[in-house]
């Protein structure tokens, strides 16, 4: 195996693994295999930061739930576990536990590279686990598979998810065209925690046939997924003039889909500029709900697969 093309590893997310496939780039990095930025020829197609900051949600992978566990706390297979709340405000714990820890290359060619970490028991998550990440450039876009193996001895609870931002090339979001193929959401209490779900239809959150996203200010999660034949959804993300738009495409394990108009990030001049589309195997909570979770038992292995295909203006 040849070690891909990357940068001095001083930078806050380690060092940068870069793949190509023609006028496409993508740049992985080490802390979170992190996807930092994804061009394809001198277009943005995934909101990126700089290599000097530090990664914040952007491109991370969540794992082992993705979202918010309500206080920290579930109980599974009776034993109560509490983690660390890293969400004050909301009181939860959010986003998983390996997306600031560094991960390993495992496999490498120009335009794919694979990553992986082991997970070993924590407080609040006393369970071993072996997760990959595969990131692979096509000449249709940017495929990603992720394999998650119990390496312990008892089941263990788990969900994925991915928080990518995306961009069309506009100064905001507001005049992009969203298509969000779901007939249900799930409406939420004051600290995002789900309190059940709700039928889209005549409601301004129905983007099932796609329309202006305007001021509507959305931290939403969307499930009923309406597919095509291969079991595929797709929410697909369009510039005004229709020149440019992405696709994410989303396989069944991924049952649902939070979208964010990004109102709240902590950088006021990046309010609005990219929408967050998250594939999600589960919803949030889901540690205390089951909902959507998986149980992996010892030596199993569960797969989900996910993609970013970009049409950007000629």
């Amino acid at each position: 195996m040849t070690e891909p093309e990357s940068l001095a590893p001083e930078y806050p997310s380690g060092r940068q693994f870069r793949i190509t496939l023609g006028d496409a780039s993508a740049t992985i990095t080490e802390v979170g295999a992190t996807l930092r930025q994804y061009r394809v020829g001198d277009h943005d197609v995934i909101h990126p930061f700089a290599v000097t900051e530090m990664s914040d949600s952007h491109g991370q992978i969540l794992i082992p739930f993705p979202n918010r566990i309500e206080d920290g706390t579930y109980t599974f297979d009776g034993q109560t576990q509490t983690l660390p709340i890293n969400q004050p405000g909301d009181h939860a714990a959010i986003h998983g536990l390996v997306r600031y820890l560094p991960w390993r290359v495992e496999d490498y060619d120009t335009n794919a590279i694979e990553l992986e970490i082991d997970l070993f028991p924590s407080p609040g998550y006393p369970f071993t686990l072996r997760a990959s990440a595969r990131f692979e450039l096509h000449s249709d876009g940017l495929h990603i598979r992720y394999e998650v193996t119990n390496m312990g001895n008892s089941a263990l609870p788990l969900g994925i998810g991915t928080h990518p931002y995306f961009t069309v090339g506009s100064e905001t979001i507001d005049d992009n065209k969203l298509t969000v193929p779901a007939r249900t959401m799930l409406t939420t209490d004051d600290n995002c925690i789900p309190t059940g779900t709700a039928p889209v239809d005549d409601t301004e959150f129905d983007f099932h046939r796609g329309k202006r996203i305007g001021d509507l200010v959305l931290d939403t999660a969307y499930t009923d997924l309406i597919r095509d034949r291969h079991g595929n959804a797709y929410v697909v993300l369009e510039s005004a003039d229709g020149h440019r738009k992405v696709k994410v495409q989303l396989d069944r394990d991924h049952d649902y889909v939070q979208i964010y108009s990004s109102d709240t990030l902590p950088d006021p001049a990046t309010h609005r500029a990219s929408l967050a589309i998250e594939p999600m195997t589960c919803p949030a909570n889901a540690f205390n709900t089951g909902e959507g979770l998986q149980v992996v038992n010892p030596g199993d292995t569960f797969t989900s697969k996910w993609a970013i295909l970009p049409n950007p203006a000629s």
